[in-house]
């Protein structure tokens, strides 16, 4: 939970990000301001982790996400560890340590995507 006030001030979501990343980038900015992030262990959120993937089941029937709509999950977790280290940290690090970084996501996004297109699975 995050008060109006503190979401005006950090400009809201980024909608740069199109699955994943997002709760990250937002959490960075309200630390960049000198907010606090806490994690309270005593609340409970029932959330269906990854259903909008097709990994999870709903009331116990298998949530059905057609391929091009898995593909597209899989390419945005990558894209969205890009986006966030260019916003982030580009501009910290020397340009061949973004560089190798930058390439370890390439790298990772391959792999990921080769395992997909022989598994089918995410």
């Amino acid at each position: 939970m995050v008060p109006k006030k503190i979401m005006d001030k950090i400009g809201w979501y980024d909608e740069d990000y199109f699955l994943n990343g997002e709760d990250i980038d937002l959490c960075w900015k309200i630390w960049e301001l000198g907010y606090k992030i806490m994690y309270v262990p005593r609340i409970k959120i029932s959330h269906y982790k990854g259903a909008a993937k097709g990994k999870t089941q709903k009331q116990g029937v298998k949530v059905k996400v057609d391929l091009a709509t898995k593909r597209k999950v899989l390419i945005a977790g990558a894209d969205a560890m890009k986006i966030f280290y260019n916003k982030h940290y580009k501009n910290k690090y020397p340009f061949f340590v973004s560089g190798v970084v930058l390439s370890g996501i390439w790298v990772m996004k391959q792999v990921r995507l080769l395992k997909f297109n022989l598994t089918g699975k995410i």
